[in-house]
């Protein structure tokens, strides 16, 4: 199975992730994200982004069985792209 996973996008490297997907697939060109930010369902850049503690703390908790799922991805992710990324959860999920 680990051999059939051969791209593992992240929200924050989505456009280029995208794009290795793309290429990898033999798809079009033109297969690619909107840019548009309705199309794009992109929250305005005015928006909060951090969580409160406890939003943060209620959504660990949600996610906990998932980490070892996480992880596995993070790793799998380095090996494909040959990178060391930090583990640290994306801001957003940072307790504010």
């Amino acid at each position: 199975m680990r051999d059939r996973i051969v791209v593992i996008g992240r929200t924050e490297t989505l456009d280029a992730d995208v794009q290795r997907l793309r290429v990898r697939a033999g798809l079009d060109a033109r297969a690619v994200l909107p840019t548009d930010a309705v199309a794009a369902h992109r929250s305005p850049p005015d928006a909060p982004r951090a969580l409160s503690p406890a939003a943060y703390g209620a959504f660990r908790a949600l996610c906990r069985d998932d980490e070892p799922i996480v992880a596995w991805c993070r790793a799998r992710r380095r090996e494909l792209l040959g990178e060391d990324e930090s583990d640290d959860p994306p801001r957003a999920l940072q307790a504010g």
